[in-house]
This record gives structure tokens, C-alpha cells and sequence, in this order.
């Protein structure tokens, strides 16, 4: 018996390595920019680059909470246990996501 995949798993696992393929080339672009300079040592270099990170880290957060927000409503609209579960969980996904990013600095000790 062959099986298929969902279409929507399918739709949202290529933009998610999308995404990811624009942040790590984001990110490597920008650590060349920072590395070109003159005078700029390691440390320096890689505080400019979490500037430039965190934020965007933050705000992917949020949008990944307000996913799953919506997710969360449209399971109550439904009355289906599954999609309530899976809406929190984005949800909670989401504010991970922020912490990590607002409390950056104690996970890599500068």
C-alpha cells in the first residue's frame, strides 16, 4: 500500500528549509562584511553579528507565536482536540524562541 504525504506538510517543510537557507546566507554574508575590516578583532566581529541577529530572532518568534495563536482559534472553532494540542505547542514554540533570543547572553557567556 503506498502512502502519500500531506500536501500542506509537504508546502510547509520546503518553505522552512527556504527560511533557513536565507538566514544562514544572511548570516554568512554578513559575517564577511564584518570580518573584511580593518582592525576589527573576533570579539567585535561577533558582537555586531548578534546585533544583527537577536532581533530577527526575536521578531521570528513572534510571528512563530502568532501562527500558532490562529492555530490554537481555529481548533476551538473545530472542537478538534489535535489541532488545540498542536497550536499551543507552536505557541509555546514561539516564546522560546524570544527567550532564547532576549537572554542570549547567558547561554554564550559575553
Amino acid at each position: 500500500m503506498k502512502s502519500f504525504q500531506n500536501p500542506m506538510k509537504q508546502r510547509y517543510s520546503k518553505f522552512a528549509a527556504m527560511i533557513i537557507v536565507m538566514a544562514f546566507t544572511t548570516f554568512f554574508l554578513s559575517a564577511n562584511v564584518f570580518a573584511s575590516g580593518a582592525g576589527v578583532d573576533a570579539n567585535n566581529a561577533f558582537n555586531g553579528v548578534m546585533q544583527f541577529l537577536v532581533p530577527w530572532i526575536q521578531k521570528l518568534g513572534g510571528v512563530v507565536m502568532l501562527i500558532g495563536g490562529i492555530m490554537f482559534g481555529l481548533g476551538f472553532k473545530n472542537d478538534d482536540a489535535d489541532s488545540k494540542t498542536r497550536g499551543v505547542q507552536t505557541l509555546v514554540a514561539g516564546a522560546i524562541v524570544i527567550a532564547v533570543g532576549a537572554g542570549y547572553q547567558t547561554f554564550i557567556g559575553t
